[in-house]
């Protein structure tokens, strides 16, 4: 599913360091069970659960969130508003943070000055978010793809390095940008949710998921062209039942078409290429007999 926002200031003052948030709180199945993450290179933030849930058993599946579009005023040319337009650029996502219901510091914010530092990347007292890992400040929690998670000191933080699964909120935000009078932004997200034979491996097809949902999105779901329909007559006796079709401008037996979304490999559980070769034959013995009305037509695809 995707969701556009617009914004309008017709305020009259110009906003500066504005920022535009995402925020969910998931409640995967059973609410308590839940750990949250981000790829930085999708845009993307999800949730995802520790190991089983109560509610979707073994196969627990991931749920996300990506900008597709975050259009805001700028000094390039970009899709806004429906449109490539002038004086638009995008952002990518430029923070993601997390809060865990009932913690005394990944709370939830009380106020707005709180909820602009969850948006701003930092915590809500303004502290920067410390990668237990690697000991560095990070504007993105827990970026590394749980699949990739082997222990302490590996290099991937993810959210079970630092805290127990349990009820998570996330926010996701683009930003800083300044919007002036009379200017407008336009943001596009996609929510999505794919299962695998397990949690792990519903972020892998999760992520598999989005990025085909981003070049849809980016080709504004354009499909390939269908094929030119025949002109078939019918006609029946007492035993059979006829097809035909002329050779004119619509008798085309075979096509082929390119997807577009076939340019990026994904694993075969997801591949949507195909050369359409139909071929149309209606066998010359189309006798009934008795209670037998078979046709028998290839319509084999390749």
């Amino acid at each position: 599913m995707c969701v556009k926002a617009q914004a309008y200031n017709l305020g009259g003052n110009e906003i500066k360091d504005m920022y535009i948030g995402l925020w969910d709180d998931p409640d995967l199945g059973d609410a308590g069970d839940d750990f949250v993450g981000c790829d930085t290179a999708l845009s993307l933030g999800y949730c995802y659960n520790d190991g089983a849930d109560s509610d979707y058993g073994a196969a627990a599946p991931a749920i996300g969130y990506d900008f597709f579009q975050a259009s805001v005023p700028g000094d390039d040319t970009t899709f806004a508003f429906g449109s490539i337009q002038a004086g638009f650029k995008q952002l990518a996502m430029s923070s993601f943070t997390k809060y865990i219901n009932g913690d005394a510091v990944y709370t939830d914010p009380s106020d707005e000055i709180e909820t602009y530092n969850y948006m701003s990347g930092f915590k809500k007292d303004g502290t920067p978010f410390i990668d237990s890992d690697s000991g560095l400040e990070s504007k993105f929690v827990h970026p590394c793809d749980p699949n990739n998670n082997s222990g302490a000191d590996d290099g991937c933080w993810v959210d079970s390095d630092d805290h127990a699964s349990g009820d998570r909120r996330f926010l996701m935000n683009v930003g800083p940008f300044t919007l002036a009078a009379d200017d407008s932004q336009e943001v596009v997200f996609g929510m999505i949710i794919a299962r695998g034979n397990n949690a792990l491996s519903s972020i892998t097809a999760l992520k598999q998921v989005d990025q085909l949902a981003q070049l849809a999105y980016d080709i504004q779901f354009a499909l390939p062209a269908s094929p030119i329909s025949p002109d078939v007559a019918v006609s029946t006796s007492n035993d059979a039942i006829l097809l035909t079709w002329d050779d004119g401008v619509n008798a085309v037996e075979s096509y082929a078409a390119l997807d577009v979304i076939d340019k990026l490999p994904v694993p075969v559980s997801f591949d949507t290429t195909w050369v359409t070769d139909i071929i149309f034959g209606v066998t010359s013995d189309t006798a009934i007999v008795g209670t037998d009305t078979t046709i028998t037509m290839d319509t084999t695809y390749t």
